[in-house]
């Protein structure tokens, strides 16, 4: 539990997300007598408290949904307790806010206006400006992606299109959300929270051989809440079977590097993906061709 638990603070896992697997996997463990509920809790709010939250407290009035929402993990659905652990954050920040104000209100616009911001953040109805930083990077190597994808169809035309005509390479990007249940799915493959409410932009290149299949390459939301880092996985998606990742492991955005660093790293985790996916490809076209048909 230890060893995974460093090895997703490595790799950015947002707290509310942490602390609601670090939690239930203690309880599954039960390693006491008694008090293993109580010490779940304290280690859940280390580790909210390292990154500078508030302690868990379960109230009375919680308890209720506490409960079911460990029954739901226990049956292989952490969400409910990861949506239990954001609203009484959210619950305790609002309180503290309020504390705050009634202890020192504002005496001028500036400060009268910060604690209105402050309010709103609490409330999750608006970012820190800040945060939007990472959005701004996202488009940033979404162009790059574009770019990338662009080649591979250019490629794939010249050296097999053009002996094939009937053979189609073509890339595709939108806003949209086609492919919502496919993010989740690899998302999960990959062991991470999607969030495709947050952000949802796709590019994906179109592989007709007569067969369609999809290379996508997605940026959407990371953890149940926006706090400045957004994820990309890529996939390869062909009807009537499950969505494959064509990476290892999804690459993370976040609102404190600049595009040129983050386009540094995101470079060569693309023309991985975008390899790999191709390699799928190949595979299940070799496949197909090797299947007896009646």
């Amino acid at each position: 539990m230890i060893q995974m638990h460093e090895e997703h603070t490595t790799r950015g896992v947002p707290p509310e997300v942490e602390t609601a697997w670090l939690h239930h996997r203690f309880t599954q463990i039960h390693p006491f007598e008694d008090g293993n509920g109580r010490v779940a809790r304290a280690i859940a709010s280390l580790v909210f408290i390292k990154a500078r939250w508030f302690p868990l407290v379960i109230r009375s009035a919680d308890k209720a949904r506490y409960i079911d929402a460990l029954e739901q993990a226990d049956a292989g659905n952490l969400e409910p307790l990861v949506s239990e652990f954001t609203s009484v954050q959210k619950r305790v920040l609002l309180a503290a806010l309020d504390l705050g104000y009634r202890v020192t209100p504002p005496e001028t616009i500036d400060a009268a206006v910060a604690a209105a911001r402050d309010l709103f953040i609490g409330m999750g109805k608006i970012v820190p400006k800040e945060w939007m930083a990472a959005k701004t990077t996202a488009q940033y190597l979404f162009e790059r992606a574009r770019v990338r994808l662009v080649h591979a169809a250019e490629r794939l035309k010249e050296e097999i299109g053009s002996v094939r005509p009937d053979f189609r390479f073509q890339l595709t990007h939108r806003s949209t959300p086609n492919w919502d249940g496919q993010i989740l799915e690899v998302a999960r493959d990959l062991h991470y929270s999607a969030n495709t409410a947050e952000q949802n932009q796709s590019a994906w290149l179109t592989l007709k051989t007569p067969r369609e299949t999809h290379l996508v390459v997605s940026f959407h939301g990371l953890g149940t809440m926006y706090r400045g880092i957004l994820a990309v996985s890529a996939f390869l998606d062909t009807e009537s079977e499950d969505p494959t990742p064509a990476c290892d492991e999804f690459f993370q955005i976040n609102y404190q590097e600049e595009p040129s660093q983050a386009q540094m790293r995101f470079d060569p985790w693309l023309e991985r993906s975008i390899a790999k996916g191709l390699s799928l490809w190949q595979h299940r076209v070799a496949g197909e061709r090797n299947t007896p048909r009646d």
